[in-house]
């Protein structure tokens, strides 16, 4: 990526993976697992309680769970706030969009993690039933951070290289448009040229994803639903067996 900036915005890169806000992300994962993680009603920390010992279990495990999950955010955003920046940045060439790939993979990268977290969740839940309240949290926070993860990185580098296309396509049109229409060899050759740069220039691609990156996306997208369903047909053939 550091070939894509010039020397002076090289130093951002330096930037990645240096979290200075990760507490308030911790301190968020700890506040959303106190509202809505921990079921206060059924817990009780009377030591002479038989569930008191449960109840200090399910307190420190979801609240470990969850500052993880607020700090593993907190250091993807940071990441992907800082591509976006570097993404204004570069240096656009239509014909090395490869290149540009890296801001693409950043954002897979961040994809991957929240998609092994959402498809290690049916874990518990293993008692022979699907239950909503196991999945919906995990998927109220995992959708909107694999989307924002996902795009951010790559926006602005969208963005540029839609600009750069229309420049481009405008350039190419009104040199078709000076061109002569007429049959001689130098005129045929030149618009036939133009026709295929035109032609050229309106299919190429507008984000930093090659095909081989889209398919990773569209196969990571299923890995969830797919873990889901196989967890599913797993408590359904034990629900069977032991009920003879």
């Amino acid at each position: 990526m550091a070939t894509l900036l010039t020397d002076e915005h090289q130093a951002l890169l330096e930037r990645m993976d240096r979290v200075t806000y990760w507490l308030v992300g911790v301190l968020f994962g700890l506040l959303f697992a106190a509202i809505a993680n921990i079921p206060w009603s059924i817990l009780s920390f009377q030591p002479d309680n038989p569930v008191f010992v449960f109840s200090l279990t399910m307190v420190f495990a979801q609240s470990l769970t969850w500052a993880m999950v607020g700090l593993l955010l907190a250091w993807a955003e940071h990441n992907a706030y800082l591509l976006y920046r570097l993404g204004h940045l570069v240096k656009i060439d239509l014909f090395k969009l490869d290149s540009l790939n890296p801001f693409g993979q950043s954002g897979l990268r961040s994809m991957l993690i929240v998609v092994g977290a959402l498809a290690i969740t049916p874990l518990q839940a293993i008692d022979q039933e699907f239950r909503w309240i196991n999945y919906q949290y995990a998927v109220l926070v995992g959708v909107p951070a694999i989307l924002v993860l996902m795009l951010v990185p790559m926006w602005s580098v969208h963005q540029q290289i839609r600009c750069r296309k229309r420049e481009e396509l405008k350039r190419v049109d009104t040199e078709i448009g000076a061109t002569s229409h007429s049959l001689d060899d130098n005129s045929l050759n030149r618009l036939n040229a133009l026709l295929a740069r035109r032609k050229h220039l309106a299919h190429l691609r507008e984000w930093p994803l090659d095909f081989s990156l889209f398919s990773r996306i569209v196969f990571y997208v299923l890995i969830p639903p797919l873990a889901w369903a196989g967890a599913a047909v797993v408590e359904l053939a034990i629900d069977s067996y032991l009920a003879g």
